[in-house]
């Protein structure tokens, strides 16, 4: 049950407050901070009553929480174009405590952090007392005010990426505090190439979760992509798999190398360590938020960002193109697409218009074609499994969008257009999953409304589930085992791997906002389906 508080009349900000710069697993890490009478977009945080107040009680963490978001929103806001709002609410709500679980999320209305003892430790883990935990759901918001098309495609690459955004985001707000910058410093020697304070997310849930100290999730990872058809729909943490959280790490795991490696190319030209590390955290911030905004949504969407970031670095002069080039070649996001007979092509060429122009600096000229397409699964000729899946006659949003990059005479150099069958694939890909994992209904990550898949919340922050939390499971009360997980959380059941059959073309494509009904079989339409 959600604990709720009386509204004091009056608030007192002249009280500075403290606050665990990551969470009370570091309690070396604690500072005392102004208390922002104004939010930069608007808050309503359940409790709030000013600062100063002790940290752990429920005005220390109502405070903390107006502080902690409000300095995290005033760094990213100084790194993408300017945001007027929340991307589907007037005001965010945001309670600390809202029920016990072990969980925390976003659901387009409000921040939700729960709470729940941890018999491991015998403490009470309040999800809202950790940065990494808040800054990640805060990075949900975000994305979607940036990103509204990303919130409900029906891609799991794409989700995955909401995930790893948050876990970016929480990375970056870590990096604007001095201490905590030292302290990764001197638990590294100087080399970040190894876990450490700013790759480690939420150490209380992960020791809740796994019953041995260890953080829930790490950004200092060797994870390489793979595409999520060939993986299994859930695993081990050790593994990778088609669950959001668990292959967000591929991105995350990118996102920090480009952190790192900028840092020491820096050294290389004379900075101090120190320096260096805040700097490629503003170039890898301004990189990350301007390569979302010109990313198109496709199938592989993680190919789709790299090349956007690679856009946005060559219009800034390229400094990094062998850096980044050799960081996504490693990791395996990157595709290279001949681009055929297109090549040269010019944008009069392709019919583009102006108006979808999204980057034009020095050599570079971007357009991207947002073409916000849905369809329902059982309207197309693809031959689908016989699973009973009732999702296949939900209408879902497709991952469409097409990219074109032009160099300074104006000839196209990359393209990305997802071909039918890859788009269809990937939507049967997610639908699969979602229903074999139970997370479409009441109160679940996602729902229907009016014959649409909509989702409702962001998915369970505790990403995985130990089997020796479990009762009834064989590994009930014995030591974790990274082959003893059991999944994303305790509506994912393990199936067994099937690669999903070959994809015949013909379908029923609706586009949101299209005029006049028409039907067109075997491609995209901008058009409406009756």
């Amino acid at each position: 049950m959600t604990e709720t508080f009386a509204h004091p009349q009056t608030i007192d900000y002249s009280k500075p407050q403290q606050i665990w710069y990551d969470e009370p697993t570091f309690p070396e890490l604690v500072g005392s901070m102004p208390v922002p009478q104004y939010a930069p977009l608007p808050l309503a945080v359940q409790g709030f009553a000013g600062g100063g107040f002790n940290l752990g009680t429920v005005q220390g963490q109502a405070a903390g929480l107006q502080v902690g978001i409000s300095n995290a929103l005033n760094y990213i806001m100084t790194k993408t174009k300017p945001v007027n709002g929340w991307a589907a609410t007037q005001q965010l709500t945001v309670i600390p405590r809202a029920g016990v679980q072990l969980n925390a999320y976003y659901d387009r209305k409000s921040l939700k952090f729960f709470y729940q003892n941890d018999p491991y430790t015998q403490q009470t883990v309040y999800t809202c007392d950790s940065s990494m935990i808040y800054v990640h759901e805060l990075g949900h918001a975000f994305l979607d005010i940036v990103r509204p098309d990303f919130w409900g495609s029906a891609s799991l690459e794409i989700q995955a990426f909401h995930e790893s955004y948050g876990d970016c985001l929480a990375m970056l707000n870590l990096l604007t505090y001095d201490p905590v910058i030292h302290q990764a410093i001197a638990e590294t020697k100087g080399n970040l190439r190894q876990s450490n304070v700013l790759s480690q997310l939420a150490w209380e849930m992960g020791t809740a979760i796994y019953k041995q100290k260890r953080p829930l999730r790490d950004a200092y990872n060797h994870f390489v992509y793979a595409d999520p058809q060939t993986l299994p729909a859930n695993g081990p943490d050790d593994k990778l798999c088609r669950e959001s959280h668990n292959f967000s790490r591929v991105w995350t795991g990118t996102f920090y190398d480009m952190v790192v490696s900028i840092t020491y190319k820096l050294v290389e030209q004379g900075w101090d360590m120190i320096s260096a590390l805040k700097n490629s955290r503003d170039i890898c911030a301004r990189y990350l938020m301007s390569g979302i905004g010109i990313a198109p949504s496709t199938p592989r969407f993680f190919d789709a960002i790299a090349s956007a970031i690679l856009a946005v670095d060559a219009s800034e002069g390229g400094s990094y193109q062998g850096t980044l080039h050799e960081i996504f070649s490693t990791r395996n996001v990157l595709l290279v697409t001949p681009l055929g007979f297109a090549a040269g092509a010019t944008p009069e060429d392709l019919h583009l218009d102006s108006h979808d122009e999204v980057l034009h600096k020095l050599a570079v000229i971007v357009y991207l074609l947002k073409k916000r397409l849905t369809m329902r699964l059982a309207d197309s000729k693809m031959a689908l499994p016989s699973d009973g899946n009732p999702l296949y006659n939900v209408e879902v949003e497709l991952p469409a969008d097409d990219y074109y990059r032009f160099d300074a005479a104006g000839k196209l150099v990359e393209r990305i257009e997802p071909h039918l069958p890859d788009i269809l694939r990937a939507v049967l890909l997610m639908l699969q999953f979602l229903h074999e994992n139970d997370l479409v209904g009441p109160d679940k990550p996602w729902g229907i409304a009016d014959g649409k898949l909509v989702r409702q919340h962001s998915c369970n922050e505790g990403s995985y589930v130990n089997n020796s939390m479990v009762k009834g499971a064989p590994e009930y009360g014995k030591p974790w085992k990274p082959q003893n997980n059991a999944g994303c959380c305790s509506c994912c059941k393990p199936k067994k791997h099937e690669v999903p059959p070959p994809i015949k073309m013909g379908c029923v494509v609706r586009a949101q906002g299209a005029p006049t009904p028409k039907t067109v079989t075997g491609q995209l339409t901008r058009t409406k389906a009756c």
